[in-house]
């Protein structure tokens, strides 16, 4: 199954057979003169000290003029969204509240 998707510019085709989702707990940014290097990250409990516990399960790189429209992006959906936004960020900051520490 395919679907398509149109944003301003751009008609893009997303083939779902081929296609993966994942999530991402932590974001790493690198710069460089000419790019912007965007990790996102999974994190991977019960790991020994010192062992890596972080999984980069996409790293993007991008120009410096499409990362600060992209930053412009982001900013618009966090604005737009503010209330899903604060709720969600509440309810995390409370969960990890009240859960036990060892």
């Amino acid at each position: 199954m395919t679907q398509k998707i149109k944003n301003e510019t751009t008609r893009l085709s997303l083939d779902f057979e081929n296609y993966q989702s994942v999530f991402s707990e932590e974001t790493h940014i690198e710069a460089t003169e000419d790019h912007v290097i965007i990790m996102f990250v999974q994190k991977i409990s019960g790991v020994p000290e010192n062992h890596p516990n972080g999984k980069v399960v996409s790293r993007v790189i991008m120009t410096w003029p499409e990362f600060a429209r992209t930053s412009k992006l982001f900013a618009t959906v966090l604005q737009d969204n503010k209330g899903m936004a604060q709720e969600s960020f509440i309810n995390s900051v409370m969960q990890e509240a009240f859960e036990p520490h060892e």
